[in-house]
This record gives structure tokens, sequence and C-alpha cells, in this order.
């Protein structure tokens, strides 16, 4: 059994990191239009994007054909997966048991960092988002923490988003809509690499990160992060951060989830 993850010309900066995290652990991530629907002995493992445009749909496929669904929807929205799709993942567990899919784990890789993390380096910043800012929950968030005189970094891609990542105390997860209540597993994974501890608003099921992040309501949040932020607190703080690290970055890893998985 070979095992390749797919990429298509669709390129959607966020899953730069899901694709880094396939390479890091050793697999092989190939162009979308180079799978061989009918090779019994391929897995190939696509996102939303690739599940729409992958060739062979016209085929029964004897591959192995995964989609990892990375991205949530409304409750009464119904998904409709294309054919030749073997199996449906999710890494919220929430939203797996809601839509039928399999839970799996978005595990990270310690070499995710384009440098080491180094948490004894003074930070520039007090909190990473890493997020889409537009929605009004979000922006109420933000505004409550600078409201607190917390330093909200700035987001970024490529060599700007490292020095943001690498210079920030925590990071903080604000759900995008009101009634999608779940992880944010790419997210998870980065702040786990980079050793970040990790501040969400309150979700619908942690499944296996219950404990290992920091959690709330969306109104306490700014308060909570102001409060563990303190320099008292710092020795809880880090001990969130390393548990995050140790869970997904030496326990249960990238490869060891889809490994598991499969």
């Amino acid at each position: 059994m070979t095992v390749f993850f797919c990429e298509t010309e669709h390129h959607y900066a966020p899953y730069d990191d899901w694709f880094k995290l396939a390479r890091l652990s050793g697999f092989e991530v190939i162009h979308i239009s180079k799978m061989d629907v009918l090779n019994a002995d391929h897995v190939y493992i696509v996102n939303h994007f690739g599940a729409v445009g992958m060739p062979g749909n016209e085929h029964e496929a004897k591959a192995r054909i995964i989609l990892w669904q990375l991205e949530w929807t409304k409750v009464e929205e119904k998904i409709h997966f294309p054919p030749n799709i073997s199996d449906v993942w999710a890494s919220d567990k929430w939203f797996a048991e809601y839509y039928g899919a399999k839970y799996v784990l978005l595990g990270s890789h310690s070499e995710l960092p384009e440098y080491p993390p180094n948490p004894k380096v003074a930070k520039s910043y007090d909190i990473a988002l890493m997020m889409y800012r537009g929605p009004w929950r979000r922006q109420r968030v933000i505004a409550d923490l600078q409201g607190k005189q917390l330093n909200v970094a700035p987001d970024g891609w490529g060599e700007v988003r490292e020095q943001i990542l690498l210079s920030s105390r925590c990071m903080v997860h604000v759900h995008q809509h009101d009634d999608i209540s779940t992880i944010a597993p790419l997210r998870f994974a980065i702040a786990a690499a980079y050793k970040l501890p990790l501040f969400t608003e309150r979700c619908a099921d942690m499944g296996m990160f219950a404990g290992l992040v920091f959690e709330c309501e969306h109104v306490e949040l700014a308060t909570m992060v102001y409060n563990k932020l303190q320099p008292g607190l710092a020795f809880e703080l880090n001990d969130y951060r390393d548990r995050l690290h140790h869970f997904l970055c030496e326990q249960r890893t990238f490869r060891y989830n889809v490994e598991e998985a499969l």
C-alpha cells in the first residue's frame, strides 16, 4: 500500500501546512492529475478541493480515495460527496459524529517551523491569531484583547508568519460562525509545532484535546487570556504549551494518526 496526498491547481495558503506535514511525515505529495484510480495498491488522500476535481470519477475506482474534510459546514447544510470517495475523515469529533465521518486527529511535526522555536527568547507579541478577522465575533474578541493592552500580532504568510509565530506568547482561536463550534485542526497543529499555548472559544466536543488547551465561552475569552498571561502564572502556561507539543509532535504525530486511521 502506497499513500499519496494530492494537490490541485487551486492554491489555498492555509493548506500549505497540511501538505508540508505530509511531506515531513514521509508521505509523497502529487498533483491530482497523477492519480491512478485503477491501482488497487494506492491510497489517495484529498481535501475538499481535490474531491471535486479528481480524475476518474467516470470510472469505478479500485484505489482507496479518502476525503480529509478540513472545512466545516453549517448544521442544516448537507455535504454531497463525489463518486469514488471510499472514506471521509474529519478532525473535529462533534463534526465527525454528526456527519458520519471517521474521527481522525490531525497531528503535527516538530520540524514544521522553519526555525526552532525558543520559548526563552523575549516575545514581541502577546497573541498570534492566524485567522480571517472579518466576522464580528472575532472582531469583538480582538477589540477586547487590545482593550486590555495586549499586543495582538498581525497576520501574514511566509517569512512574516514565521517571525510572528516565533515572536508570540500564545495563540488564540475564535470561531468564525455562531453555529459552527468546531476546533481548527491546522491552527492547533501549528500552535503545537511552534510551542504556543493555545486558547480557544468553547467547542462542541474537544475530543482528544480535552485538558490540553485553555477553553472558555466567547465573552470570557479575552479575560481568560489576559489573566493567564500574567507573570505569576507562567508555570501553568508553559505546562499547557509543553503538553500540547508533546501530544501532537511526539505522541500523536501526523504520520501516527494517518497510519492508525488506515
